[in-house]
């Protein structure tokens, strides 16, 4: 009997055992899983963008944006004139969406950048360009060769070198952009060749009419710059010249010779900000055709200064103003305005994970009175407020 009894309760722990060990092992699991999907909220909006760029075959990159504002006429235009990417009041707008891939492979690089939106289509002089439509424009296009460390050799279409705003909003502080970037160059289209040693930068490069992808004629600019910059610190002198055709004025010049000289400079301060200053200066040689002796020399130029700061020590928000002057008495830009024209706007910014809101008061004077009042008579001082959002990736 004892003998049945011992055999009975060894039977008992085995299966106890058997039963029990699959439930703990279960349990183990279940807690491990846990544990995972926890790690996995924790992660930070960032680091889950880089887990899925680590997955593509390519780097990627991009940029979108919509924004709002008034310009304080009530029913009299929705208009807001002389302005890049932001020409509509009292609307809600569409600005851009950008997709930018690419890939190094030894040491050849090549980048696709397609846009669409009417921002895109602004920077690619498309009809209709402040109106949305279903066409996508190829904002950049290049292939990219470094034989030795320093050395890059550029061909194709790519951002230009002039300037210190840039044509996506996700890369500027100021939501609109200033009268420099407005008449100023967008791209270029052609060959370039980059030097680096240490901090300096040298660059040269051959390209068609300035904002085209394809030239109509084989007179072409060339460009170059002489840089130095650092972690906090970046200057820029920047030099380009062309025979440019206008297709407004060919029947009238027989040269159109442009001349342009830029100076960037901006200054990281650690723990507070930005500041900036972009000049730039452009000059036109002209030939009547009528009488070649003749020659013309019109010209304009434009200062900014730049100041931005950081608010709070996680620096999610941040509040920066920016001031200028354009001056365009010889009337070769802006449609043959000829006027001196200032700016100044003020702009906000807080961010929220990768989007980041920007609230943005603008003032333009101009001697010209090309503006309007809410009665509908001309007025020299035009004045806007608007929020933008913003997210980049």
């Amino acid at each position: 009997m004892r003998r049945i009894m011992y055999h009975f309760l060894l039977l008992t722990s085995c299966l106890s055992f058997v039963l029990v060990s699959p439930a703990m092992d279960l349990k183990k699991h279940k807690k491990e899983k846990m544990a995972e999907d926890s790690s996995e909220v924790k992660k930070s909006y960032e680091e889950k963008v880089e887990d899925f760029k680590a997955k593509i075959p390519f780097d990627i990159s991009g940029s979108m944006d919509i924004y709002a504002q008034v310009n304080f006429l009530g029913k009299r235009t929705n208009d807001v004139k002389y302005r890049v990417f932001d020409g509509r009041a009292n609307s809600f707008e569409l600005g851009m969406f950008n997709l930018m891939m690419s890939k190094t492979i030894k040491r050849v690089t090549f980048l696709g950048d397609i846009a669409f939106g009417p921002r895109a289509n602004v920077a690619n002089y498309s009809a209709n360009a402040l109106v949305s439509s279903t066409t996508f424009v190829l904002k950049q296009l290049y292939i990219a060769y470094e034989p030795v460390d320093g050395l890059k050799f550029t061909l194709g279409n790519f951002s230009t070198f002039f300037g210190y705003e840039l044509i996506e909003a996700n890369n500027n502080f100021h939501y609109s952009c200033s009268q420099a970037f407005l008449n100023g160059p967008f791209y270029h289209t052609g060959f370039k060749m980059n030097y680096t040693r240490k901090k300096f930068g040298f660059m040269v490069g051959f390209f068609n009419d300035t904002d085209t992808k394809s030239d109509a004629d084989r007179n072409k600019y060339v460009g170059a710059q002489v840089s130095f910059a650092d972690d906090n610190t970046g200057l820029y002198l920047n030099f380009l010249g062309g025979n440019q055709r206008d297709a407004n004025t060919d029947t009238i010049f027989k040269l159109n010779y442009k001349t342009g000289l830029d100076l960037t400079f901006s200054r990281r301060i650690k723990g507070k900000g930005t500041v900036a200053l972009n000049a730039a200066y452009y000059m036109y040689r002209q030939k009547l055709l009528a009488d070649p002796t003749v020659i013309n020399r019109p010209k304009y130029y434009t200062v900014y200064v730049y100041g931005n700061m950081d608010l709070g020590k996680k620096q999610r928000g941040s509040l920066g103003a920016r001031v200028g002057y354009f001056n365009n008495t010889d009337a070769i830009a802006l449609d043959g305005v000829s006027a001196h024209i200032a700016d100044f706007t003020l702009t906000g910014a807080v961010k929220i994970g990768p989007l980041r809101l920007v609230p943005e008061f603008r003032l333009d004077y101009s001697t010209s009175k090309p503006f309007m009042k809410r009665n509908g008579d001309p007025s020299n001082i035009q004045t806007t407020l608007g929020i933008a959002a913003i997210v980049g990736f």
